[in-house]
């Protein structure tokens, strides 16, 4: 999820009760979060570089553990001696949740997280919510923004409120959020069994997809591998499933060109981020062009997605690769 999102969490954990292990724990954990997705600025250099490093060591248990540690150790060292000292355990324990939570979050986009960087380059990914959720930025906005606006009230009253140490109204937000989360994954899953179970030209499918397609926990869209197709639907999973074919894909006969163009850095760099590959043969003037893309991913005109481009020869050798962003049109 974006780092919008990844804030808010932050400050609702601080506002629920982090605040008590540690005190100004709000402006660590906004810290914290900016460091773990330091890792976006990649995309500046390429998308390369964004697939070597977005979501890989910032978004492990390795890395985010030794960043949150690392900021623990920096908060506590600077406010030895103030006047309200933090505990280094309270700091840790803070951190550390804070930690744990970035990883969850960003385990429920389409994206995931590879959570056993360095030791393993697999990919864990939930697909339960888009990068920008309106409804859980609502309901995080509005544990925060509430709970101040009854205090104001209160004030304005005359009516006295009991200080608490933690706000219930983030806590509220994140229940809310929890359920939320759950909803879409029972809807999930639901429209993941009705694709499992179809027959697709005769035959059960190789693979099944199902990510999340708007801000309304009904609506999905489906991808399934078949031996010579990638099906893309419309899944409305509410009382009563239902599938609209929206495209079929085919799958490019092999080829040497297609071999050629699989054997290139650029592809094997690609190949295990996508979880959906799909090649596209162009014939040029004087050769050919090989795009490989993820039918995972959806671009739009302001937010691109990676892919992989190898342009060879009439002899099938390659004269250029890389993998690149592109923008839908």
């Amino acid at each position: 999820m974006e780092t919008v999102t990844q804030l808010l969490i932050a400050m609702v954990l601080a506002r629920a009760g982090l605040e008590r292990l540690a005190a100004g724990s709000v402006w660590v954990l906004a810290a914290l979060t900016l460091l773990l997705d330091a890792d976006l600025l990649s995309q500046r250099f390429g998308a390369a570089a964004y697939l070597e490093w977005r979501r890989t060591a910032t978004h492990s248990l390795t890395g985010a553990g030794a960043i949150a540690i690392a900021v623990a150790l920096l908060f506590w060292w600077l406010r030895r001696r103030s006047r309200r000292p933090v505990r280094l355990l309270g700091a840790l324990a803070a951190t550390l949740l804070g930690a744990g939570a970035h990883l969850l979050v960003a385990l429920l986009d389409v994206h995931g997280a590879q959570l056993l960087w360095p030791f393993r380059r697999d990919w864990y990914a939930w697909d339960l919510l888009e990068p920008m959720d309106p409804w859980v930025l609502l309901l995080l906005t509005g544990g925060l923004l509430l709970p101040a606006l009854f205090r104001l009230v209160s004030e304005e009253i005359g009516a006295r409120s009991k200080p608490r140490s933690y706000s219930p109204g983030a806590l509220l937000a994140l229940v809310l959020v929890a359920g939320y989360c759950g909803s879409r994954a029972v809807l999930h899953a639901r429209a993941k069994q009705m694709l499992d179970a179809q027959l697709y030209f005769g035959a059960a499918p190789l693979a099944v997809g199902v990510f999340p397609a708007s801000a309304s926990p009904l609506l999905w869209r489906g991808v399934v591998e078949t031996e010579t197709t990638l099906e893309v639907f419309e899944v409305r999973a509410g009382t009563e499933t239902t599938l609209r074919t929206v495209q079929t894909h085919y799958k490019p006969e092999p080829s040497p060109v297609l071999e050629a163009a699989r054997s290139t850095e650029a592809v094997q760099r690609f190949l295990p981020f996508a979880r959906f590959p799909l090649a596209r043969i162009v014939r040029l003037v004087e050769g050919y062009r090989v795009e490989v893309r993820d039918l995972r991913l959806v671009p739009s005109p302001t937010v691109p997605v990676p892919m992989a481009v190898v342009e060879t020869d009439e002899r099938m050798q390659v004269t250029a690769q890389r993998v690149e962003f592109t923008f839908a049109p």
